[in-house]
């Protein structure tokens, strides 16, 4: 008998389930006897996990639209155990609507067409053969109903489709597997795969005492299939509590309010934040980030349009994050970082000042707990096409709001559907050479790719701007097919905002084309390309020649577009790009060397999303004056994210953006210098989460709402705290305002990134100090290493590699973790995308398969 021991029973815990019994069962059934045992471990619940569990608010929502993930592989996936087919999110939904004898007719109404007739028969029959249970599923049913294929669903209900996926994985299972499921907490792994179980706990984690196991398991192999790992204090983190405690206060959160994360944590899209250790706080989350919360519009769900007429209401917790009694006067508290939902803000009264840092997905996260999650409502605002008003409980705080660019993370494009391909010919082009050279030769990314990704970002924003006038290419801002189109890391998460900030640089915020006049609607805005197409044929006489003149101006056109589009690519590639140049300089040198084919009044300025916010370029007087300054740019960026593929700006960033997947899988298996991921990549993956890992529109409208209600001001660039002192608590200092901002709480919205190094999770700890674990290391162009915040492991197998450089015998580690190995860990699988996690999770289920035999 064999036995593996799967820590986390999230999406990948049991993405590995399902993947080890299609490769087991494709060897075919072995001698009788020969059994397996698979044992699933986690304190949370089974299949969801802690980020999914199907008890939350259903305020927090995924960031990931819901016909865009899946949790089975596909035809023509690059896995190499059998492919297994099922449903998507979305797929799933509609199936158990009509299962439960829900009509879905208004979808056909809403110009859906038959639903369930598009659902391909591979797609459908594992869940006819294994439909779910329909009673837990009935809370969920009217915020089913009112899905579309572009909403975001609740994290809740991406939970419940979860569950079922590990009920069809277990009775997918072949004969000598068998499941089981431990509602526990892996609390030390032996060297022999000999694994202590202790009781599932709080949410106020505690480190495990010696001896108080309550079950163990024997395994011959473990897997940590690792979420965000709890992260250890920094030094500044550490004099902070001891100052808050020293003034009579407290410190909400774990680790640093005494506790640890245990580990096991399930893995997904959900988390926010993340900064290098010992770093300032981000802006927010990285890759995917954390999700934004579906939110109440008179009782509609706005994760997503609703299908009809009827209004949808979902069940709102109002109590979710409820003030406790009132605190002692002057007693500070500081929310430590960490995941928004774990977060303890009870200890937030009503009314008072919250200084807060980070304006990334964790911010969105706490902002709609602490306003709808304590009974405040939004509705429609009747005046403003588009708009909101926010109707207060009058438990809310308000918010002073602070971050590194001192600006929210902009609004995803509403393109209805995935983005489009991005724009990025010379940047694959350049990846493809550079992937053939030998892997000993490794990539300066500043030399080699960054110039032809900047080229890239320019040449799709150029290119969308003479396709709306008329004379760009046929095929002018929309970008060439590709076969990676959906399966970017940003595929459902596209960029968004393209008003003007007033970075350096200035230029007044462009107002886009439109209102946004519902939330999450997404019918899709025309591509450049069927506009260019539309402007340059003329359907009457253009003259006295009549139809001939109008085909004589017809080719005329096409010859000056394919001039001028010929004329933007060569001057882009004749700019004098440098290594050793500032982003700032280099984007400038690309928007000089399209002098002349652009008015200058469009020129292209990235550099306003990937520097701190600097109206006017010396500091404004106050948090309000910030606040006046910066709510009509919001509104610009809603409207732009409106156009979405028909803004020149949204190309343009949406090529930075797409670019990040690109490079970070070129990059992976130590492929990049060390010195190259402190250079301009950092910029790339800054100004990509920036402007296409940002929270769904319909969130930016609530910000707006609540800013014009005077619940959040904000506060500008470069935080720096000083206190707390007694009586007057925290003072909040930026670079953008000159007056400072005190209040008794300090909320830190945002998390650390996994670091292997600096981890508080007790068993990963513990195993990294018995030599069982060590940093997988970068090198430098010399060739010395340098230790990533990633445990190392083997890289056909990801079996842990040791202290000592020997494979640890039955320790193997996915996920979150691995991201500076591999990368592309942090997206949930999407259909058509040949994604990473299902490629990962396959590749450890063959080696589990052969190592267990």
């Amino acid at each position: 008998m064999s036995a593996i021991a799967i820590v986390g029973g999230g999406p990948r815990g049991i993405s590995l389930v399902e993947r080890l019994g299609a490769v087991l069962g494709a060897s075919g059934e072995p001698a009788p006897g020969e059994r397996l045992d698979l044992h699933l471990i986690d304190e949370h619940e089974p299949g969801a996990g802690d980020v999914w569990r199907t008890g939350q608010t259903r305020l927090l929502c995924m960031n990931t639209l819901a016909h865009a993930v899946t949790l089975f592989t596909e035809p023509g996936a690059s896995v190499r155990g059998p492919v297994r087919e099922g449903p998507t999110l979305y797929e799933w939904m509609l199936l158990v609507l009509d299962a439960a004898g829900r009509s879905l007719e208004p979808r056909a109404a809403a110009g859906l067409g038959d639903p369930l007739a598009a659902i391909p028969a591979a797609h459908r029959a594992p869940f006819e053969a294994h439909p779910p249970r329909l009673e837990p599923l009935e809370p969920f049913l009217a915020e089913m109903a009112a899905t579309r294929p572009e909403s975001n669903p609740s994290r809740a209900l991406y939970g419940a489709y979860l569950g079922w996926v590990l009920d069809l994985v277990r009775a997918w299972l072949p004969e000598r597997a068998h499941l089981h499921v431990h509602r526990a907490r892996a609390a030390h792994v032996g060297e022999g795969g000999r694994v202590e179980l202790h009781p599932a706990q709080p949410a106020a984690h505690r480190p495990h005492a010696p001896g108080d196991a309550a079950h163990t398991i024997a395994a011959d192999a473990v897997v940590l299939t690792g979420g965000w790992l709890a992260h250890a204090p920094t030094p500044a983190e550490a004099r902070l509590a001891s100052a808050v405690r020293a003034a009579g206060g407290s410190v909400a959160g774990s680790p640093v309010a005494g506790g640890a994360a245990a580990g096991g944590s399930p893995a997904g899209d959900a988390m926010a934040g993340g900064v290098p250790a010992g770093g300032a706080p981000a802006d927010g989350a990285p890759a995917d980030g954390a999700p934004a919360g579906a939110s109440l519009v008179e009782g509609a769900l706005t994760g997503g349009s609703a299908i009809g007429d009827t209004a949808v209401r979902a069940p709102l917790r109002s109590e979710v994050s409820a003030p406790r009694a009132a605190p002692a006067p002057g007693a500070p508290l500081w929310v430590a970082p960490g995941n928004p939902l774990a977060q303890d803000l009870s200890g937030i009264a009503a009314g008072e000042n919250v200084l807060v840092r980070g304006l990334g997905m964790g911010f969105f996260d706490a902002l709609i707990l602490l306003t709808a999650g304590r009974g405040g409502t939004f509705e429609e605002d009747p005046r403003r096409a588009g708009r909101l008003r926010y109707r207060a409980s009058g438990r809310e705080p308000h918010l002073v709001v602070a971050s590194h660019r001192g600006y929210p993370y902009l609004p995803k494009s509403e393109y209805g559907g995935l983005p489009p391909a991005a724009h990025l010919p010379r940047a694959r082009a350049t990846a493809a050479e550079l992937r053939a050279r030998p892997a000993a030769e490794r990539i300066e990314f500043d030399r080699e790719l960054w110039p032809a990704i900047v080229r890239d970002a320019f040449e799709a924003h150029a290119l969308t701007i003479l396709a709306s006038a008329g004379t760009g290419s046929p095929d002018a801002g929309t970008p060439e097919a590709d076969s990676s189109s959906h399966g970017s890391p940003d595929a459902g998460t596209p960029e968004a905002g393209s008003s003007s900030h007033g970075f350096p640089g200035g230029g007044a915020p462009d107002a886009g084309s439109s209102s946004d006049a519902s939330p999450d609607a997404g019918t899709g805005s025309a591509h450049a390309d069927d506009r260019a197409s539309d402007a340059d044929t003329d359907t009457g006489p253009t003259g006295p020649t009549g139809p001939t003149g109008t085909a004589a101006t017809a080719d005329t056109a096409a010859l000056t577009a394919a001039s001028t589009a010929a004329a933007v690519t060569a001057a882009l590639d004749a700019a004098p790009l440098e290594p050793a140049q500032s982003v700032e300089e280099q984007f400038a040198r690309a928007r000089t060397a399209l002098t002349g084919l652009l008015d200058p009044a469009d020129a292209f300025h990235p550099e306003r999303y990937a520097l701190p916010v600097a109206p006017d370029g010396a500091p404004l007087p106050d948090a309000a004056a910030l606040t006046a300054w910066a709510a009509p740019r919001l509104a610009a960026d809603l409207a732009a994210a409106r156009a979405a593929a028909a803004s020149p700006e949204k190309n343009g960033l949406w090529s930075f953006s797409a670019a990040r997947r690109l490079a970070t899988l070129l990059g992976s298996r130590d492929r990049f210098t060390a010195e190259s991921r402190s250079g301009h990549l950092r910029t790339l993956q800054s100004l990509g989460q920036m402007v296409g890992s940002g929270p769904p529109a319909f969130r930016t409208r609530e910000l707006l709402a609540l800013i014009e209600a005077g619940v959040v001001e904000l506060a500008g660039a470069h935080p720096r705290v000083e206190g707390p002192h007694a009586g007057d608590g925290f003072v909040l200092h930026t670079s953008t305002v000159r007056a400072p901002v005190r209040g008794r709480v300090l909320l830190d919205a945002w998390m650390h990134a996994p670091d292997l190094r600096f981890t508080a999770d007790p068993l990963v700890g513990e195993l990294l100090a018995a030599g069982r674990l060590r940093p997988y290391a970068h090198h430098a162009a010399d060739g010395t290493a340098v230790d990533s915040r990633a445990p190392d492991v083997e890289l056909s197998s990801n079996r842990a590699i040791r202290a000592d450089g020997t494979p640890d015998p039955v320790l193997f580690l996915m996920g979150l973790p691995l991201e500076d190995v591999f990368g592309d860990t942090t997206i949930s699988p999407m259909p058509g995308s040949d994604p990473s996690m299902l490629r990962e999770t396959d590749r450890v289920a063959r080696a589990l398969a052969a190592a267990v035999g």
